[in-house]
């Protein structure tokens, strides 16, 4: 089913690479939370302050470390709330996708095209549907392939021993 990570934070700066190691990235983390099928929802706590400070940033500017907690949330089809009309639209839809969803399925187009961002459109015929989609799906990487083969196989029942051979 659908899981749904709820991230109170005022944003945050990617963080530094360890020498030539880079670290995870926001993008590796959507990545993650896409194949996973997890959504992040991210809310600012500046959002219900009704007086900032002087030297604050009004809640209308994203500033630079908000941009992560955003793309994070776009990226996984959740939403980001930064001001006060925003947390009470993106409560009702948080529990609202996580009460009510459908997960589609198909067979790739080309599916040997590992490592790779294919985008996807959805459309629906019916009216006053309210409906969003990611915003494509990333390929399995060789790597992903082997290890479900690998897991594949190692959940199949073993064949029944031979019987011994008896010779007169």
């Amino acid at each position: 089913g659908r899981k749904t990570i709820l991230v109170v934070s005022e944003g945050f700066v990617p963080p530094p690479r360890r020498h030539d190691d880079p670290l995870p990235t926001v993008d590796s983390a959507s990545r993650t939370a896409n194949r996973q099928g997890v959504s992040f929802y991210a809310l600012d706590p500046r959002a219900f302050d009704p007086a900032p400070s002087a030297d604050a940033q009004p809640a209308d500017a994203p500033p630079a470390k908000r941009d992560a907690l955003r793309g994070l949330a776009e990226d996984t089809d959740g939403r980001a709330m930064v001001t006060a009309d925003d947390v009470q639209s993106g409560m009702a839809r948080l529990l609202v996708d996580a009460s009510a969803h459908y997960v589609l399925a198909f067979q790739p187009a080309h599916p040997t095209d590992v490592r790779a961002f294919h985008p996807v459109e959805l459309r629906v015929a019916r009216s006053n549907v309210t409906m969003h989609a990611r915003k494509g799906y990333w390929a399995a990487s060789a790597d992903d392939l082997l290890l479900e083969r690998t897991e594949i196989r190692a959940s199949l029942p073993k064949p029944p021993p031979e019987p011994m051979r008896h010779t007169s």
